[in-house]
C-alpha cells in the first residue's frame, strides 16, 4: 500500500475523494528501481500507471533504429495514463535515470 499523501501529491484531485484515495492507496505498490531500469517499453500493452515519487525518469521514443531521450521528468509525475485509458500500446519507453 502506498501512503495516501504520496498519491495526493501526484494526483491532487484525489484529496477531495476519500473513497477513491483509499482504494487507490490499497491497490498501489511502491518500488525502488536502479538507474537504467525500464519501467515501460514503447509498443507494449498497457496495464499499469506509474507515479514518480522521487528521482528522475527519461521518456524515450524510437526514431528509426535509434532510441532517443525526449524529456527527463522528476518527482510527482504520472506516467502511462494515455495508454491505460485508450487501451492502445505504449507510445514511449520510460527508464529510471542513472
Amino acid at each position: 500500500m502506498v501512503d495516501p499523501s504520496t498519491l495526493v501529491r501526484i494526483l491532487p484531485p484525489l484529496e477531495s475523494d476519500e473513497g477513491a484515495l483509499s482504494a487507490l492507496a490499497k491497490a498501489s505498490a511502491q518500488h525502488t528501481v536502479a538507474g537504467g531500469t525500464y519501467l515501460m517499453r514503447e509498443g507494449d500493452a498497457s496495464d499499469t500507471l506509474v507515479g514518480v515519487v522521487s528521482g528522475e525518469v527519461d521518456v524515450l521514443r524510437r526514431v528509426g533504429a535509434e532510441e532517443r531521450t525526449m524529456v527527463r521528468l522528476g518527482p510527482d509525475t504520472l506516467l502511462g495514463e494515455t495508454a491505460l485509458v485508450s487501451g492502445l500500446p505504449r507510445t514511449a519507453s520510460i527508464r529510471a535515470y542513472e
